[in-house]
């Protein structure tokens, strides 16, 4: 009689590949599977994950862009441009006070009283 004696193996990682549309997808899938399994990462991998988390960043920004973008108003007139920037320097510069005042305040100013 033989003996055969059956070797059983645990794979190291087990990967989910349900959810998956792109081939970054599936890679994605790998790294998080050998990650949650405790194996170690290449630095492929982990470059990986980095322009991944770029990738994303840049979406996320181009999205609040899009979207200040849609609350701005593009105005095509330059004389009306013109018009409305007028109003907004005379809103925005301070207004200066006339010499005369300037110097009735330096001549009257030793005989006010301190509040």
């Amino acid at each position: 009689m033989k003996n055969t004696t059956k070797k059983t193996t645990k794979p190291a990682f087990v990967v989910d590949l349900t959810n998956v549309k792109t081939c970054e997808d599936i890679k994605l899938e790998f790294v998080i599977a050998k990650a949650k399994s405790g194996v170690k990462l290449d630095d492929d991998e982990i470059m990986f994950l980095i322009n991944l988390g770029a990738i994303l960043a840049i979406e996320v920004i181009d999205e609040c862009i899009e979207k200040l973008n849609a609350k701005t108003v593009h105005i095509q007139d330059d004389e009306l441009y013109h018009e409305l920037e007028k109003i907004l320097e005379k809103a925005v510069a301070p207004k200066k006070t006339p010499w005369y005042k300037k110097a009735w305040n330096w001549i009257t100013k030793p005989f006010k009283k301190n509040k």
